[in-house]
């Protein structure tokens, strides 16, 4: 090979390489941003799931006393009924 071909080879593969590292540093700079959205969408996502079970742990609470209630009433009324 002669020097000029050997010199055009590492001055393409010297490009290659600096493409190559542009990309992944750019890819990198990308991927911040997009994780830390990501992260927040899933605790906004969290915390609308959290809010929902304290939402039906109260309701239910609400009928459970409201059953009590009722089951109490009935003894009551009729205090030979079980």
């Amino acid at each position: 090979m002669s020097t000029v071909t050997v010199l055009a080879i590492s001055t393409v593969l010297i490009v290659v390489l600096i493409v190559i590292a542009v990309l992944i540093i750019a890819g990198l700079l990308f991927a911040g941003p997009v994780r830390k959205r990501r992260l927040t969408r899933r605790r906004v996502e969290a915390r609308e799931h959290d809010e929902e079970a304290q939402r039906r742990m109260r309701r239910a609470e609400r009928e459970r006393e409201a059953a009590e209630e009722h089951a109490e009433r009935a003894r009551r009324i009729d205090p030979d009924r079980d």
